[in-house]
């Protein structure tokens, strides 16, 4: 696709949830053991121009998120926008134990999606990696 202007830039600094020292401070609460459960969760916004009605938007974004969540391990979800014919605010989230392989995911389903989706134009995105305890 070509350049949007208003696209949010994934963090590329080491997140504190590699650190030893953050998982450390959990190893009370896990008896002992250290579990960190990593979420990756990124929100993304979709252009339709070509949409004329509701049915038609339903439509794409029922086939995008059917197609990422075969395509991925990922959790799928219209989150915002329902009402809007020519734009859909679409939420994917992962789990995994890496901080690095959530975010790697997150970029594969967006690059995804930009690549196959011609009727849908990506115009902002934004990415959070989670630790959890």
């Amino acid at each position: 696709m070509g350049h949007f202007s208003r696209r949010t830039r994934i963090d590329s600094r080491v997140p504190s949830c590699y650190d030893l020292v953050f998982a450390g401070r959990f190893a009370l609460a896990a008896r002992g053991r250290v579990v960190v459960m990593i979420v990756g969760v990124m929100q993304l916004s979709l252009a339709l121009p070509a949409s004329q009605s509701l049915k038609d938007k339903r439509q794409v974004v029922k086939s995008v998120l059917a197609r990422v969540r075969n395509q991925f391990n990922v959790a799928a979800a219209e989150v915002d926008s329902l009402n809007h014919r020519q734009l859909a605010t679409l939420g994917f989230s992962c789990v995994s134990n890496e901080g690095r392989h959530a975010e790697q995911q997150l970029a594969q389903v967006l690059a995804y999606i930009e690549r196959t989706r011609l009727e849908a134009e990506v115009t902002d995105y934004s990415v959070e990696i989670l630790p959890v305890a």
